[in-house]
């Protein structure tokens, strides 16, 4: 056998590594197994995802369904290279690849080392989990089109968004009063997200007439400066909280946030609806638009009003004793007059917490009021969770991460208790969710 007939020595002794690597991809067709592989892959999970959506599962059901299907095809990808590498697919079946590569080992090596790489580069940027992603997200306030008596609800929308983002712990969410500060400015997109700290922003639209309402919302990306994802929800006027619940599931669900498939359990829970009373939701909707205004006495009015039309309304309760709570902090009140108000809040706030034991907003009211020795001696402590104030702490931030109100209140606390260093990071968490306030 002469020297250019041995087995695994190159017919072309100045061919390169290089050379030799390609043609030994297309001897053992691994670069048609990988476009095979790719095509077969993106096809089947489209197919898969789109089945998946119109199931009768639940959403935290779905999302994980979707995060292992895109997980297992992308992770699939690097296998089925290296298995195109060393077996041949024949008629008689599967079997190892004997004759010796014609390209340098090490280039094979290296190739291979490379497609594993870029599969995980590939699955990081993917990131079809969201693993480890903190994005910055901000619902402005709804344009608003329609009966000018019911102006209020096109920010509560907006608002209602926005508060409910603020649960996930995959986003951080500014305050509504930072969103609506900036929002009224005349900037740029891409300044307003960056005066914001966020990365997305939501553009709303609501339409109201007597009996029907319609709710536009579109996800836009201020860096690339490009609409990501948009959508309408039209229904009757009294079913706009399910409109609101379909269009926070659908927001959370974008490829570009896939909120959806980390969230978990938490979805439900914080997409459930406050009330079930469609008065009570509106007079609710008043009522924030009265004390974004600055009419607090009105707002508070409004608030017991919307507690009245129905009592198992645990966020209306607990705006309630927000407002007394903070007139009680004022120094020129009689003592007998912060008393009362103490005594209201405690109230309210255990109400709240009887309809809805995870209110976070209630939690951090307790939180304080147990801190201020406010809490009459006949409560029953088993019902009302931790008393520690870490505890209950750690478990309102748990329960709603952007929640820059308690951070202000933690950051007090730990002031009285002489932890000043400490103090200092949980003011600035909350100025970083209220960047408004730094204005002040």
């Amino acid at each position: 056998m002469s020297k250019e007939e041995e087995p695994g020595k190159s017919e072309r002794p100045d061919t390169t590594a290089s050379e030799g690597f390609l043609a030994e991809l297309r001897r053992r067709e691994v670069l048609k197994t990988a476009g095979i592989y790719a095509g077969g892959a993106w096809l089947l999970t489209e197919i898969l995802l789109a089945v998946l959506d119109r199931s009768p599962l639940a959403e935290s059901a779905k999302a994980l369904i979707g995060c292992i299907v895109v997980s297992v095809f992308i992770s699939g990808f690097p296998i089925a290279i290296v298995l195109a590498w060393f077996f041949d697919v024949t008629r008689s079946g599967v079997s190892r690849e004997s004759v010796r590569s014609r390209g340098s080992p090490l280039a094979a090596s290296a190739g291979l080392t490379a497609v594993v790489l870029a599969t995980g580069v590939l699955m990081w940027q993917v990131n079809p989990c969201g693993l480890g992603r903190v994005l910055g997200i901000a619902v402005l306030p709804c344009s608003y089109y329609g009966d000018p008596q019911f102006g209020f609800q096109g920010p509560g929308v907006s608002e209602e968004l926005n508060y409910r983002l603020s649960h996930l712990k995959q986003l951080r969410v500014p305050t509504w009063r930072s969103t609506a500060h900036f929002a009224d400015q005349v900037m740029d997109p891409s300044d307003l997200s960056d005066a914001l700290g966020v990365d997305r922003l939501v553009e709303c639209g609501l339409r109201r007439s007597e009996a029907r309402v319609s709710i536009n919302l579109q996800l836009f990306d201020p860096a690339a400066d490009r609409n990501i994802w948009a959508d309408e929800y039209q229904g009757q006027a009294a079913d706009e909280l399910l409109l609101i619940a379909e269009a926070f599931r659908d927001l959370i669900g974008v490829d570009a946030l896939n909120i959806s498939a980390r969230a978990g359990g938490r979805i439900e829970r914080i997409n459930e609806a406050p009330t079930a009373s469609g008065e009570a939701w509106m007079q609710f909707q008043r009522a924030r638009w009265a004390e974004n205004s600055g009419d607090r006495a009105g707002a508070r009015q409004l608030y017991r009003e919307t507690a009245g039309l129905d009592p198992t309304f645990a966020r209306a309760h607990a705006a309630v004793a927000r407002l007394h709570w903070e007139d009680a902090r004022d120094r020129a009140l009689e003592d007998e007059d912060r008393r009362a108000r103490f005594s209201a809040a405690w109230a309210h706030t255990r109400r709240a917490l009887t309809e809805a034991p995870q209110l976070a907003e209630a939690l951090s009211l307790r939180r304080v009021l147990l801190a201020e020795g406010i809490e009459p001696s006949s409560v029953e402590d088993d019902a009302e969770g931790p008393r520690g104030q870490q505890e209950l702490h750690d478990q309102i931030i748990d329960l709603r991460p952007s929640f820059a109100e308690e951070f202000d209140r933690w950051a007090d606390w730990l002031d009285g208790e002489g932890r000043r260093t400490e103090a200092d990071r949980a003011r600035e968490a909350a100025r970083a969710l209220d960047p408004a306030d730094r204005l002040e």
